[in-house]
């Protein structure tokens, strides 16, 4: 690529400005860019590069003033930030390149590269300790709601679902999902999370119980602590009629102190057939291809069992 370079100086500096606006109604716009310096007098301050930025044409007092502090390395500036106001501002960017040294050495001189000026990304984030409404499709506990946060969760900057602080009690969290007769079976997999700073583990519970058609169907409960887990894989069968199942979750505390940091999470909750992979067992008999002619006495077969490649087929 290219890069802009300082022009050959001694005893004396060189200058290249870049100007821009930032109109009252735009948001921030960010300044970013990589520079070099290079300098081969025994004094480091034999050659300067820097970068003033001024607003609004006042050059007596820059709005931001950096300086490079190394050499023969590319360095990426720290990002400034070029500021919205309630009239448009102009900004004037100066790099300044001041060669100090006795000798006129082409070798010594400065880069500037990557100049990018814009507007911050939206990630549409949230920062910690944000509470979001409830996913669609769960029903709250009316007296201990559970809370949907992104303090804790199994994916960075993610959510998941916190149970409410209870003391000598449960607060309960509920999705219910009906699976056709005409449906695959459907698989429910999800990541869970119990804390739980008592000295006896039972003090706090966290299971999960499914129920078919209003009958318990399984249950299940976390068995450790303080790291979020993968529940085991829970099938939701079809049948010959619809089924209705209620997945339940339920966080007990049945210690004596009501504690914030002893609670429950989940996160990650999807339930969907099984992925179709089209493979066949091992055993399976398939046509030969088209262009191959058999021995009609004693035919050959396309087999599984054994193959050159894992999963594929061999003629035997």
């Amino acid at each position: 690529g290219f890069a802009l370079q300082a022009a050959d100086v001694s005893n004396g500096s060189t200058t290249m400005e870049r100007t821009f606006t930032v109109n009252s109604t735009s948001p921030d716009y960010i300044l970013n860019f990589k520079w070099k310096l290079h300098n081969d007098e025994t004094a480091g301050s034999d050659r300067t590069l820097m970068v003033n930025v001024y607003q609004d044409g006042n050059f007596t007092t820059p709005y931001a003033t950096q300086t490079l502090s190394n050499f023969d390395s590319w360095v990426t500036a720290y990002s400034i930030t070029l500021a919205h106001g309630a009239t448009d501002h102009t900004y004037t960017i100066r790099w300044t390149y001041t060669d100090n040294g006795t000798s006129k050495d082409v070798n010594n001189t400065a880069l500037v590269d990557e100049v990018a000026i814009a507007t911050p990304s939206d990630t549409f984030d949230h920062a910690a300790g944000y509470i979001a409404p409830l996913p669609t499709g769960y029903t709250n506990d009316a007296t201990h709601p559970w809370i949907n946060q992104n303090t804790i969760a199994s994916d960075t900057g993610g959510f998941a679902l916190q149970a409410a602080d209870v003391s000598a009690g449960s607060t309960t969290m509920e999705k219910t999902v009906t699976v056709n007769s005409a449906n695959l079976d459907y698989i429910l997999n999800f990541k869970w999370r119990l804390h739980n700073d008592e000295t006896t583990g039972s003090d706090r519970t966290l299971v999960v119980n499914v129920y078919q058609d209003g009958n318990l169907y399984t249950i299940q409960s976390i068995s450790s602590f303080d790291d979020w887990t993968s529940a085991s894989a829970i099938r939701l069968a079809h049948g010959a009629i619809d089924h209705t199942y209620i997945i339940r979750w339920v966080y007990t505390d049945n210690g004596t102190s009501k504690d914030a940091n002893n609670t429950a999470w989940i996160d990650n909750v999807t339930i969907a057939p099984p992925t179709e992979t089209f493979d066949y067992p091992a055993g399976s008999i398939v046509p030969l291809p088209t262009e191959y002619m058999n021995d009609p006495s004693h035919p050959w077969i396309n087999q599984n069992t054994v193959s050159f490649d894992a999963g594929g087929f061999a003629a035997q």
